[in-house]
C-alpha cells in the first residue's frame, strides 16, 4: 500500500524550518486532487500519525494541519497532542459564534490556531473575538496588495 501526505516547510526570515504544514495527496504527483475537505484531513492525520509517524514527518516541529468546520465541530482536533499541530482554519471555515468558542476551547487546551489563506478585506470582516484566539495569520500573498500586507 502506498500512502502519500506533502510535507511543505514553513521558514522563518532566517530561512530555518519553523513547522511543516501537512497537506493531503493520494499519489506521486505534488497537487491536490480536489476531493471532500473531511476525508483529506482525515487521510493526512492517520497517515501522518498513524502509518508514517509523526516523528518522522515533523522531524520535532510543529505541523500545521488544515481543519473543516465539520472536523472542528466534531472536535477531531482534541485526538492529537497540542504540542504537535498547529491548527490551521480553512478560509471556507464561515467564524460563527459556534467556531469561535471552538477555538476558544482549543486554545485553552494549549492548541495554536492560524488562520489559513486570507486576504485583507476577510481579515478586516472577521469578528474581533477571533484575534484575540489567533496565533497566526496566513494571508494569501498572491490575492493582497504590498500595502495592504504591510498593515
Amino acid at each position: 500500500m502506498e500512502v502519500f501526505v506533502a510535507r511543505q516547510p514553513i521558514l522563518t526570515r532566517d530561512e530555518e524550518v519553523f513547522a511543516y504544514e501537512l497537506l493531503y495527496r493520494s499519489n506521486d504527483e505534488n497537487k491536490f486532487n480536489n476531493i471532500d475537505g473531511d476525508v483529506a484531513t482525515t487521510d493526512v492525520l492517520i497517515n501522518s500519525f498513524f502509518t508514517i509517524g509523526i516523528d518522522q514527518m515533523s522531524e520535532g516541529k510543529p505541523c500545521f494541519i488544515n481543519f473543516t468546520e465539520n472536523l472542528l465541530k466534531k472536535g477531531v482536533v482534541t485526538y492529537f497532542p497540542p504540542h504537535l499541530i498547529v491548527v490551521e482554519i480553512l478560509e471556507t471555515v464561515e467564524l460563527t459564534s459556534e467556531i469561535i468558542e471552538i477555538c476558544k476551547q482549543l486554545k485553552y487546551k494549549g492548541y495554536k490556531i492560524a488562520l489559513d489563506d486570507f486576504v485583507y478585506e476577510q481579515l478586516v470582516e472577521v469578528s474581533e473575538r477571533i484575534y484575540q484566539l489567533v496565533d497566526i495569520i496566513k494571508v494569501d500573498i498572491r490575492q493582497t496588495t504590498r500595502d495592504k500586507r504591510k498593515k
